[in-house]
């Protein structure tokens, strides 16, 4: 249960006494491979009896617009646009403007840069924020009030 990567390099979450109930004797943490359920419980190579099983597997956040079907501009769609888990967004929203490549590109430069100094990029560091590409798509480098700054007045002229 201890972790093998730095502070905050992957998800917080706050302890709700999930890791005071892995202390009790009764309770067993197993992390081996799944073989199989049958009606009695798990069966992982050794058969564990069981009423409930919880299998907290995560969730593929590099697929978030998957099941999107979000068009925009021209019938531009979000999908295809982020095809390869590389999603990116000028400031970070989805409201309806339309932005120039170079505008777009020059947002992610600066957020990739941003993000340069930051845990998720730590050298070896393996995260769910991270694409494939080993790029920074789904966290902002920013606080969120230095985001609703950076938002709250737009440029429209780019």
């Amino acid at each position: 249960m201890r972790p093998t990567y730095p502070p905050y390099g992957k998800r917080i979450l706050l302890d709700n006494s999930w890791f005071k109930t892995l202390t009790r004797d009764h309770v067993e943490l197993v992390t081996d491979t799944i073989d199989h359920f049958d009606q009695s419980g798990i069966v992982t190579g050794t058969r564990r009896p069981a009423d409930i099983i919880v299998v907290a597997t995560g969730f593929m956040l590099t697929e978030m617009a998957a099941r999107l079907n979000i068009s925009g501009h021209d019938a531009k769609n979000l999908r295809r646009a982020w095809a390869n888990n590389d999603a990116a967004a000028v400031g970070g929203t989805r409201v309806a403007i339309d932005v120039r490549p170079d505008v777009l590109d020059d947002d992610v430069r600066k957020v990739d840069a941003e993000h340069e100094a930051m845990i998720w990029t730590h050298p070896g560091m393996s995260t769910c924020y991270r694409n494939a590409s080993g790029r920074v798509f789904s966290a902002m480098p920013w606080r969120f009030v230095d985001c609703w700054r950076m938002t709250h007045d737009p440029d429209m002229r780019q």
